[in-house]
Formats: structure tokens, C-alpha cells, sequence
């Protein structure tokens, strides 16, 4: 592998290398002389795989399944050259590059779509992505540039067809001298598409390069233009409330053809080489490395060097929506072929590149910082002599939005009074707990369509299957209106206050003194018993909320919200099946509507004791769809073409789940009150994690899960400065995972609590864009948890964001100083704001490549 570059073709790596290069270049450039496609077809010829190189696919044909019980089918290839390449029917189709063309077509119209035709979820998914551009020149100069290895100008990424890179990869052979040569790669990048930028844009800003370098060009030896490199969504969809890669799982295999797609790539997932990587061998793992699968395709070869046949895909038992579950668990559809296997075919365009495995790290050297706490910190802390913690296995409680929803009926004329006085009380209790994200009042007439939540949710089996006849429009069928009787008439009212909650530990961490103290002041404000409400499900455990699709507009009273209740969905393998088939139909339908505002899906997962629902039973499914007005929601299945086109969601609905679950429709609801916490939710510090505990923890080892019957709380008015005070009013709250580790922290707090408030280290004494103000928001400077990207160095905890960890590994104690001397030119003697506001998730980070790169709230600025 140690060779020169000899055509335009070459592959740049982290490890192989020229000779010279290796031992003396300071910045030595790895190269192969026949690029990617040598190493690819080395690897191939290796497990002696039957790759089609050369085969041009011109149109895939998806087939919904023939075989009875089965819930895939199958695909067939068609090729641009039928005489030399006969059609091919697959079981598995694997779909990677430019899969917005795939769909779509080229921008240019130059290439068509070869889906034929393309789901709605990929037109969704793929349709609105954009594609960056970049074009390759290897030129003969007419005079020697003077340029070393690499010459970079990031700043020309801001131009559309910018030069960016200019290449002379014989620098690094040339010995001491370093000689620059004539002959060298220029690259130029483009973020924008066509039409803003194309190959003579490129081009022409190539030679203005040249010329304003001073240099000609004598002759152009090769060039390779590109088009379709790194399609990606919009900012807005990624960090935004769409959140669109979060969705590609949902994708796999739900194509509603055939079900038989997979999307990979960096098109299909996520935007950087190592994060592509890690989809990919996850969706390996789940097709390929389960236990016990059965056979998805027998070779027709024998496997060379000992290599293991493939294993197909197990069926998971998991909650496939459960934060626990990876993304294998999502992927819960029958991969056994039938009887007469054909082949499982994959659409390779290009061949992405593989990082080599990371280097050894370096050991971490040893730092401290020391500060003073001031005594006011202190709430009612108990004291106690401090006892060695012991390590704790790593166990993952859920982690998952949750709503609450608390139904109160009343006579109409008493409806403002009571919203007054919750308000007043409730909310601004709520709204300072840890984990409250937003609280929504609405309120609905008995009579009004839909039935009264009481009586609709209390309906027998024999009712529901009654009413299980489709209404035209498929959304709007369900139970109708019961006449109001005379008792009902004196509770004509219903008011509805649902909370969403960061997770059920926080809400539920709420003591319970405290609730009845704010009752009690509720109902002085209301000027009278207050009617008990009715918590919805009748247990009081909330909704998991599994699925969130807003639109980015401004909430306001007068929008109306409607609800419906699926009954009769296994907890096991029906919760994925009924969340991809609605992202699918429902939800991609209802988005597209005039007046669409935001959507959920949320299920019924625990039983009375709060303990999860055993697999065998059945689930309740909600979905929650709020819209501007009510003419807006009136508007969607009108009668006519629009009632049509409802009822054929509904059909592609049913297609896509295999069944039709049994729905209630509640009565629609209009808003009159929505708070929401401005900056996000506010945690418990890092999320719940036991600080103590790491001082016990060999390195490497997973952090520990603290819980709400051991915490403490710290006065933030002693930690903050008087100017960063109204950031963070109320104590911060750390829970700890035994009482001996709470004792222990009161004891010494400072030496517990983490540096720079359980901030990124290596974030603070690197980026250039953090300030005070920042850091009190709080929404900045992720923390890593459940994860082993922590260290503690004399004495003292150092966390970082999951991604900047191993750059802290390599020179910890630069870090250390650096982020040291800027935290105290930020908060002086002051110890300085905690991190309650912004955690990633490393038990996702590995699994669901950014799951927990970007968390709900927390903002890059």
C-alpha cells in the first residue's frame, strides 16, 4: 500500500502512507494508485462476493407480498442494458448514494427517478434534500505554486464553486528539500445546487483562482465533477422541530410497497463518515448477527478463509420505541424469504470510504482546580461523616417524554374562573419543577363532536366494535356524539390541562407535600372545592410520547386539538408497526395540510403499579394532532376529493399495519391557555446522575443512575453571580443513588460537583463563542452521560460532550488550565452555573448515531 499517487483516482487514509512521508512529512497523506475501487474489489474478492460492478439500474419495480402471512415482498431490477443484463427479482433491496434521485430525479433533469414509483414516506423523507457539489481538477501549471502538501482556504466555503483545496501530492516524497511541484489537484465546493452553481461555475472560479494567485494553466490533465455529494436536509429540518434523521429508522423496511427497503448512506442517515458507519453496521447487526436467525439467502459459493455465513433477522422482543431499545428493534418484519429464495440486491452507485479503527489513546495526566463554596449554597443539607462510595451496576432508567393529561368537568359559567386560578397556582408551580417542557389548557362543549372523555373512554368492547364502521374520510370515523342528559347538563364543560414532562422520573419526583400545598392554594384561588379531575388513563402514569412532528409556527389561543384512542395493539410488535405505518400515512398526509400546527403518538406502556405491560398484552395508542382553527381541521376531509383522499390514507394505513385497530375519536378541543418553559426543560443536574459515584468508578466504567429519593438541592443565588441570577431562580437539584452518596456530598459538595459545573472541559477551553450568559442558559456545552467519557483527575470530575472526549484525552491537562482560567474570568469567586439543561445520551450516541447529539432544546448559537 505504500505507492504514489499515479491518476486522479487516488484515496486518502489515516494510516497507510508514501515512505518519506511517513517518517519525515508533517502532514504525510496516505495513497493507493487505483483509489477506492481497489480496495472494494479486493474486499470482494476476499469473501469472494457476487458484486455486479458496471450495472446501471434504470428503473426498481416493488411488489407488495404474494405469499399468505407474509409482510414483505419483493423487488425487481431493471437495467439500463436489458439484452447484456436481465431483470433481477430481490427479497432485499438495499438502496445507498444519491437516494434523493433515486426518488425524485436529478435537479438538472439530466437523470430520472428509478423508483417506480416512490413510496410517500421516501418523497417525504428524501424529496426536499439538497445535494453539495465539487469539482476535481488535476492541472499542469505553468510555473511552480510554492504550496506544500495540502493548502486550505475554509473560508471559500461560504462562495458558491469557491476554490477550497489545492493538492501536490509528491510534497511529501520529494526529501528534505519539500520541493513544490506543477502538477497538483485543485478542488472546488459548492454548497449551493444547481441552478446557483454547476460545472462551468466551477470551473470558471478555478481559473479566477489561478489567476488571482498569479498562476496560468498549461494544461488540464484530468477533471471529475460532482453533483450529487452529501444530499442533506435543511437546518431547520435537522435542529429544528422536524428533526427529520431521527425518522430514517422509522424508513427501513416500512417502505409500504414491498417492505423489503433498506436506506444507508450518508443520504439515509447522517451527514459525516463515522456517523454513516455506525447506521450501517447497525443495520448489519440487525439483518446479519442476531442470534438464532433464520436463513435469509443461501450461497451458491463456498465461504473463503473460514468466514462465517451471514445471519439474518432475529425477531426482537423489546419495546422497539423504548429509549433502552436500539434500532434493531424497529425493524421487527418476517426477512425469511419464501419458499423458492431469490436474492437479496443492493444499489451500490459508489463505494463510500470505511475509517480505519481509531488510534490507542493517550493515558490522562493529572490536573486539578479547586474553589470555594460559600455556605449560603446550602438548603437544609444534613451532615454526616463521608463514607468511600462503592460502584453501582449501570442500569438505564427510561428516558422519555411523557404527557400528562388531567380531564375537569364543570359547569360552562365556571370555566374562567377555574382557568384563572390554575394559572395562577398551578401552572407557576409546574412550570418550576424540573422536566416541565410546556403546559396546554383547552376546553370542550358536551354535544360537540366526538364524545365527553368519561363516557367515550368507558365504553364497552361491544360499543367500540359497534362503532368500528368507517365513516367517508376515514379520519373522521369513530364513536359519535351522545345525546346529553339532564345530569350532564350540569357539568356541560370539560376542561383538559395536559403537561408534557422531560420523563416520568422527573414528573413523578414531584414530592407530594408539595402538591397538596398547591391544591390547597388552588382551590383558595377558585373560591371553592375545586371538582376532582380525572386523570387520562385512568391510572395517572401519562403517555409516552413515542413520535412529535411540529410545524414551526407560534401556538396561540383559538388553535383546536383532536385525539383519538387505538385500542387492541401488542405491546411487543405492534407499538413499532403502528408508529412507522402512521409516519408513513397519517402523519405525512396531515403535515401537507393548510393549518397543520403538530402531531403526536403516544402510548398507554405501564399499568396501574407504574411497572410496564407484559409483551403478550395489548397496548392503547393515541394520536394528538393540533390545528389552527377549527374551519382549518373542518377543511381536511371535506366532502369530495378531499374526503377521497382521506379515506385512501386510511387504506394505506391499514395496508402499512396489516390491520384496522379499533378507534375512539374524543370530542375536539380548543386551546385557551399554553405556557411553555421559554428555554427548555430544566433537569435535574446532569440529568439524574449520581456525582458521588464517580469517585468510586474504575475508569472506563458507565456513570450511575441517581434517584429522586436521595437528592439534595443548592441555592443557585449562591453559586451564580447577581446579574445571571434570573437565568436560573430556583435550587439546582442532584439526585443521588443512596442516601450514604447524599451524605457523603453534604459533607464536602465541592469536592463532588464536577468542574466547570459538569460543562464540556474541552468545549470551554476550545470554542471561542461561549460567554457567561451562555452558560447560564444553560442550553450549551453538552455533558456525555450514561457513558464512560468522563475522568476524574486529582480528585476533581471532568466531563465533556460525548463527541470531544477523546480530543480531551489527548492533552487533558491544557484543557484543564485553559478552561480553568476562563471560567474564572467568567464567574470570579463564584462557583458558577450547574449543568441541569443540556446532556447527550451516550447510550444512544453509539447505537443511534446522533440520538443524543443534539438534545430537545439545547442550542448550538
Amino acid at each position: 500500500m505504500h505507492a504514489l499517487c499515479t491518476s486522479l483516482t487516488c484515496m486518502y487514509t489515516l494510516h497507510p502512507c508514501a515512505p518519506y512521508a511517513c517518517s519525515h512529512a508533517d502532514d504525510p497523506l496516505a495513497m493507493l494508485p487505483a483509489g477506492y475501487g481497489a480496495m472494494v474489489r479486493a474486499l470482494v474478492d476476499d469473501a469472494n462476493l457476487d458484486v455486479r460492478f458496471g450495472w446501471r439500474v434504470a428503473r426498481v419495480e416493488r411488489m407488495p407480498p404474494t405469499v399468505p402471512g407474509s409482510r414483505r415482498g419483493r423487488a425487481t431490477l431493471h437495467f439500463g442494458d436489458p439484452s447484456a443484463h436481465p431483470s433481477q427479482l430481490c427479497d432485499l433491496l438495499v438502496l445507498s448514494g444519491p437516494l434523493p434521485e433515486y426518488v425524485m430525479g436529478s435537479l438538472d433533469g439530466t437523470r430520472t427517478a428509478i423508483l417506480a414509483p416512490a413510496a410517500r414516506s421516501e418523497v417525504d423523507f428524501f424529496g426536499a434534500m439538497r445535494p453539495m457539489q465539487f469539482l476535481i481538477s488535476l492541472l499542469e501549471l505553468q510555473s511552480t505554486p510554492g504550496y506544500r502538501t495540502l493548502e486550505y482556504w475554509p473560508d471559500n466555503f461560504e462562495v458558491p464553486s469557491a476554490v477550497i483545496v489545492r493538492r501536490d501530492v509528491g510534497y511529501g516524497e520529494s526529501g528534505p528539500s519539500n520541493t513544490s511541484h506543477a502538477i497538483g489537484g485543485l478542488q472546488s465546493y459548492s454548497y449551493w445546487p444547481v441552478p446557483t452553481a454547476n460545472k462551468a461555475s466551477h470551473w470558471a472560479a478555478q481559473q479566477q483562482w489561478a489567476k488571482a494567485h498569479g498562476l496560468a494553466v498549461k494544461r488540464v490533465l484530468a477533471q471529475n465533477y460532482i453533483d450529487t455529494y452529501l444530499f442533506h436536509h435543511n437546518v431547520s429540518e435537522v435542529v429544528g422541530e422536524a428533526r427529520k434523521p431521527w425518522r430514517v429508522h422509522l424508513l427501513q423496511l416500512r417502505d409500504g410497497l414491498c417492505n423489503c427497503t433498506l436506506y444507508v448512506g450518508g443520504a439515509a442517515s447522517f451527514e459525516t463518515v463515522e456517523d454513516v458507519f455506525h447506521h450501517n453496521l447497525e443495520l448489519v447487526h440487525t439483518l446479519f448477527d442476531a442470534a438464532n436467525p433464520p436463513t435469509l439467502h443461501a450461497p451458491t459459493h463456498a465461504p473463503k478463509r473460514g468466514h462465517a455465513e451471514p445471519l439474518p433477522l432475529s425477531a426482537p422482543t423489546a419495546d422497539p420505541l423504548s429509549p433502552a431499545a436500539t434500532s434493531a428493534d424497529l425493524l421487527s418484519v418476517d426477512l425469511r424469504p419464501p419458499s423458492t429464495a431469490s436474492q437479496a440486491f443492493a444499489v451500490l452507485p459508489h463505494i463510500d470510504n470505511a475509517p480505519l479503527p481509531p488510534s490507542q489513546q493517550p493515558s490522562l495526566a493529572s490536573s486539578s482546580v479547586s474553589a470555594s463554596l460559600p455556605s449560603s449554597t446550602l438548603v437544609s443539607l444534613p451532615r454526616a461523616i463521608p463514607t468511600r462510595p462503592t460502584p453501582f451496576p449501570h442500569g438505564l432508567p427510561p428516558r422519555a417524554f411523557v404527557l400528562e393529561q388531567l380531564v375537569t368537568a364543570l359547569p360552562c359559567v365556571d370555566v374562567e374562573r377555574f382557568l384563572r386560578a390554575d394559572a395562577s397556582v398551578w401552572t407557576a408551580f409546574l412550570s418550576a419543577q424540573p422536566g416541565y417542557v410546556r403546559k396546554v389548557s383547552s376546553v370542550v362543549r358536551r354535544g360537540t363532536k366526538g364524545r365527553p372523555a368519561a363516557e367515550a373512554l368507558g365504553a364497552d368492547r361491544a360499543e367500540l366494535e359497534r362503532a368500528k364502521e368507517e365513516r367517508p374520510g376515514g379520519l373522521r370515523r369513530g364513536i359519535q356524539p351522545a345525546k346529553t342528559s339532564e345530569a350532564a347538563a350540569a357539568t356541560d364543560c370539560e376542561v383538559w390541562n395536559t403537561v408534557d414532562w422531560y420523563s416520568r422520573e422527573l414528573w413523578k419526583a414531584i414530592p407530594l407535600s408539595e402538591l397538596n400545598t398547591t391544591q390547597r392554594a388552588f382551590a383558595a384561588a377558585f373560591g371553592a372545592i375545586p371538582p376532582a379531575p380525572t386523570p387520562v388513563p385512568g391510572h395517572a402514569n401519562g403517555l409516552k410520547i413515542l413520535m412529535r412532528i411540529p410545524r414551526q409556527l407560534p401556538h396561540a389561543q383559538g388553535q383546536v386539538v383532536e385525539t383519538l384512542n387505538f385500542t387492541g395493539v401488542s405491546c411487543a410488535a405492534g407499538i413499532g408497526m403502528f408508529v412507522a405505518a402512521d409516519n408513513a400515512t397519517y402523519t405525512i398526509f396531515l403535515r401537507e395540510q393548510p393549518g397543520f400546527v403538530s402531531r403526536e403518538v403516544m402510548v398507554d406502556d405501564t399499568g396501574v403499579d407504574h411497572a410496564p405491560l407484559h409483551a403478550m398484552q395489548n397496548c392503547t395508542l393515541w394520536s394528538r394532532t393540533r390545528w389552527r382553527d377549527e374551519a382549518a381541521f373542518e377543511a381536511v376531509c371535506a366532502p369530495g376529493s378531499k374526503a377521497e383522499a382521506c379515506a385512501q390514507v386510511h387504506r394505506d394505513f391499514v395496508a402499512a399495519m396489516g390491520y384496522d385497530p379499533p378507534m375512539v375519536r374524543l370530542p375536539l378541543r380548543t386551546v385557551v391557555k399554553d405556557a411553555e418553559a421559554p428555554y427548555g426543560p430544566r433537569l435535574a443536574v446532569l440529568d439524574g446522575i449520581d456525582v458521588v459515584a464517580y469517585h468510586g468508578l474504575a475508569t472506563g466504567s458507565h456513570d450511575v443512575w441517581g434517584v429522586p429519593e436521595h437528592r439534595r438541592w443548592l441555592n443557585s443565588s449562591a453559586l451564580l453571580p447577581p446579574d445571571l441570577r434570573r437565568y436560573h431562580p430556583h435550587p439546582y437539584e442532584l439526585w443521588f443513588a443512596t442516601e450514604d452518596h447524599a451524605r457523603t456530598f453534604d459533607a464536602d459538595p465541592m469536592r463532588f460537583l464536577p468542574a466547570f459545573g459538569g460543562h464540556c472541559t474541552h468545549g470551554i477551553a476550545t470554542r471561542n463563542d461561549l460567554n457567561t450568559t451562555l452558560l447560564a442558559d444553560g442550553r450549551v456545552a453538552f455533558t456525555c452521560i450514561n457513558g464512560s467519557k468522563w475522568a476524574v483527575l486529582n480528585g476533581t470530575l471532568y466531563l465533556t460532550s460525548c463527541g470531544m472526549f477523546r480530543d480531551f484525552q489527548k492533552q487533558p491537562t491544557l484543557d484543564v488550565t485553559r478552561a480553568t482560567a476562563l471560567w474564572r474570568k467568567w464567574f470570579g469567586e463564584y462557583v458558577g452555573p450547574l449543568n441541569d439543561a443540556c446532556v447527550q445520551d451516550d447510550a444512544r450516541w453509539g447505537g443511534d448515531p446522533i440520538g443524543g447529539l443534539i438534545p430537545t432544546k439545547c442550542v448550538l448559537n
